[in-house]
């Protein structure tokens, strides 16, 4: 039964099943650890002992019970096995994206990005663990006798192993993305994008995970390979020049593959969708400024379904003129987003205020060009104490009452005499 496991692709291309040998009961029990057969001597370091070494007992009772019962596992349990876990699709809408799958084409990959760079700098893909962690440096270190972690930040993410490609080569949606205010959250949709792609066609062999030109699409590692400006051909005939596509030309390739001109507006709802939901989640947690705005830079991915994934957000996305395809692109965007915050705002305010005293005609709504309003949210009103109170400083301003006024006397004036002077009285 174990041989046939082994042969067998495995269910989770994360398990590592041993090529030849079954592993020893000590293996199982102690997963990446080493048993120590005598106690520490560090007092602290021996309570840490003791307890593993009782919950290691405790899973041995628990896995001796369970042995006693357990059946041969022949070849029709291990196919309803794998028939269960194709079952979890229906399920887990990002089951085909974690590497999960029996086919051989899913490698358990996954992509390392650093937290604070931008421009595809620094980013890999990795298909094992042990290459992960030394390229991130994630080694702990003892400090004074305590485990310090590595102050460096590191965003890992799933590697989506089934991507739609195009020509061969992978690809991704540049999405522009404009808020103009926080509260009440307002979100301006570009109604165009662009594609960026590979320059060299899709691999996902081991061999080929260190190589940024199959991987990454970013402008800023594309252009400096020698193939950047090497035109490809799509499966439509479209020809693919510096790596750029504009939706236009996306949104024909993917009718004539499909064969379904409802494919690509069902694609584009669902980008919408996750711009929404996105915003929302954090608009209790940005700071905004008001009379300010906000440009992002929204990256998609595309399945072999035409499901759209979203990858990430960038800030502050770039402006350049680096293709043909991002002139146009730019120029247009950046143009009529000056129509959003110069133009639009007045109008909306006087729409407020005419349906506030009830008015029912709006005016012309002016000219936004490329961009759509896609969310404007209700106020949220200024969150309130943990006593559920405003909190507030009430009250009167103190008075003072004057004091009471002394006598004035006058320096050199003359005594009173003897009888201007009040009486004494008589003693006893």
């Amino acid at each position: 039964d174990w041989e046939a496991l082994t042969a067998a692709p495995s269910p989770f291309a994360a398990v590592r099943l041993p090529p030849s040998a079954a592993p020893s009961l000590e293996e199982i029990m102690w997963p990446d650890l080493q048993p120590q057969k005598e106690p520490p001597r560090d007092l602290r370091e021996r309570r840490t002992w003791r307890r593993r070494q009782a919950r290691a007992e405790e899973r041995r009772s628990y896995l001796t019970r369970n042995m006693q019962v357990l059946e041969p596992l022949g070849p029709q349990a291990l196919l309803a096995a794998v028939k269960a876990l194709r079952g979890r699709r229906s399920r887990v809408p990002q089951f085909a994206l974690h590497g999960s799958d029996v086919s051989p084409k899913h490698s358990n990959c996954w992509i390392v990005k650093p937290g604070a760079k931008s421009r595809g700098r620094g980013i890999r893909a990795f298909n094992d663990l042990e290459p992960l962690l030394d390229y991130v440096d994630a080694v702990t270190q003892r400090k004074n006798n305590q485990i310090v972690a590595n102050a460096n930040h590191w965003v890992v993410q799933k590697y989506i192993e089934n991507p739609l490609l195009i020509g061969g080569h992978k690809f991704d949606m540049r999405q522009w993305v404009l808020v103009t205010s926080w509260n009440p959250l307002t979100i301006w949709f570009c109604d165009e994008f662009y594609c960026r792609f590979a320059v060299e066609s899709y691999d996902n062999a081991a061999g080929a995970l260190e190589d940024l030109y199959v991987h990454l699409v970013n402008n800023s590692i594309s252009k400096h390979s020698e193939n950047f400006h090497r035109e490809f051909e799509a499966e439509n005939g479209e020809a693919v020049r510096d790596h750029m596509w504009s939706m236009d030309q996306f949104t024909e390739w993917v009718e004539h593959q499909s064969g379904d001109a409802n494919v690509f507006p069902a694609m584009h709802e669902k980008i919408k969708e996750a711009v929404r939901h996105s915003l929302m989640t954090v608009q209790d947690m940005v700071e905004h400024r008001k009379n300010s705005w906000e440009l992002y830079g929204y990256d998609f991915m595309v399945d072999e379904d035409y499901n759209p994934w979203l990858i990430e957000i960038n800030s502050s996305p770039a402006c350049d003129y680096s293709t043909g395809i991002t002139e146009r692109y730019v120029k247009t965007a950046l143009t009529d987003l000056l129509k959003v915050v110069l133009d639009w705002r007045p109008y909306q305010e006087q729409r407020d205020k005419r349906r506030g005293r009830g008015g029912d005609r709006d005016g012309d709504e002016p000219d936004t060009g490329m961009w759509q309003l896609l969310h404007r949210g209700d106020a949220i009103p200024a969150p309130k104490t943990s006593m559920a109170v405003d909190l507030a400083v009430t009250g009167q301003g103190l008075r003072l009452k004057k004091a009471a006024r002394m006598p004035v006397v006058h320096v050199g004036a003359p005594a009173p005499s003897l009888d201007q002077r009040p009486p004494v009285p008589p003693r006893g």
